[in-house]
């Protein structure tokens, strides 16, 4: 007759070896798969800031581009540069009236515009020199206010009187000026605030504003905005650095934007 065999269970070694294994097998696991999730979010986080980031870049360029010559000055920080929206630049057909040539003030300018824009833009600015030149006000200056624009003239008001005529004959119809600046971590657009013309110093104090992007700061000690003006080509560059920032990701921005230079 053969011995009954004995089922024999697991001693406490054995079991406490199996826990440590699937314990150690576990923190390999769950360890991959933070990471992996760690990598989608850092994924996430920052195409979201190169999608905003894009937005920035698009529409400063957009704007800066469009800039009336020699209207783009920065504030002493860096942190804000305004600048005049060009509408619309026509030749105009016989040399304004200025400090030179001794002509007296007027009213009418005789242009060539196939379509005249409606409404009409709120200046006319001919030959400026430097920044100073757009902002100033008074009479003679580069920068003279508009009553009407039609396909054969534009109408000043009150009768004006420029520095300079511009070499290339040309007269830009500007907009009101707009700020672009960085305070308290936020890029924010400024329009329809008391034109300034004095020197440029910061945000304005009034008008609207609108968010751009948040989350943004200088580029370590370097100003948010720079401007080179390159007298000899005619042409300028205005340079903006800055960081976006969301969670625990950044994203280091530096975009250059050439602008006309030459009247």
């Amino acid at each position: 007759m053969h011995g009954r065999r004995r089922n024999r269970g697991f001693t406490l070694i054995e079991i406490l070896a199996v826990l440590v294994l699937i314990a150690i097998l576990s923190t390999f696991v769950l360890g991959f798969f933070n990471g992996v999730f760690d990598q989608y979010r850092m994924g996430e986080g920052m195409a979201k800031l190169s999608t905003r980031g894009q937005v920035v870049v698009e529409q400063f360029t957009r704007y800066l581009r469009k800039a009336v010559p020699n209207s783009v000055r920065l504030s002493p920080t860096g942190h804000c540069v305004e600048f005049m929206p060009t509408s619309l630049a026509v030749p105009y057909l016989s040399d304004v009236p200025t400090a030179s040539n001794g002509a007296s003030a007027t009213t009418i300018i005789p242009v060539s515009i196939a379509q005249a824009p409606s409404p009409a833009p709120p200046y006319a600015v001919v030959g400026p020199g430097n920044q100073s030149e757009v902002y100033q006000s008074g009479e003679p200056s580069a920068r003279a206010n508009v009553s009407a624009v039609s396909s054969t003239a534009v109408t000043l008001s009150p009768a004006h009187r420029f520095l300079n005529n511009s070499v290339s004959s040309r007269l830009y119809l500007g907009e009101a000026p707009k700020v672009y600046c960085v305070t308290s971590n936020e890029l924010r657009l400024h329009e329809g605030y008391t034109f300034v013309t004095a020197s440029f110093t910061g945000p304005p104090s009034n008008g609207t504003t609108a968010l751009v992007a948040s989350g943004t700061a200088n580029n370590g000690a370097n100003p948010i905005f720079t401007i080179d003006l390159d007298t000899q080509s005619g042409y300028g560059i205005v340079k903006m650095e800055l960081v976006l920032s969301e969670r625990d990701w950044s994203l280091p921005i530096e975009h250059s934007v050439v602008i006309r230079n030459a009247p």
